[in-house]
């Protein structure tokens, strides 16, 4: 359902980090290194997720939106896989067992 929404949403200008991020990952994209020309105190990867979003999708808002989309979701799917893994759960739960 919020991928519904999120692709129903992708032309939504940029919001302030947004617009932020963005441009950090304009100059990687131009071969600016990190914090040479934008300085914060935010961790890199951000700056390369939407650098490599940008890369795919175009630099444009719903660009810029559809590759977050596909870095939230490629997240999510390395959440379960890690999850499963570690807790060694099945996927569904076991139905309960027959009444007697």
């Amino acid at each position: 359902m919020a991928v519904v929404a999120r692709v129903r949403l992708l032309d939504m200008p940029l919001e302030r980090d947004e617009g932020e991020y963005a441009y950090a990952g304009q100059l990687l994209l131009e071969g600016i290194p990190p914090y040479q020309l934008a300085c914060n105190a935010k961790m890199p990867g951000t700056y390369l997720a939407y650098a490599a979003g940008m890369a795919v999708f175009g630099q444009t808002p719903a660009g810029i939106h559809l590759g977050l989309l596909a870095v939230h979701l490629a997240t999510v799917a390395a959440l379960f896989w890690i999850a499963r893994k570690f807790l060694d759960l099945p996927a569904r739960p076991s139905p309960p067992p027959p009444m007697r």
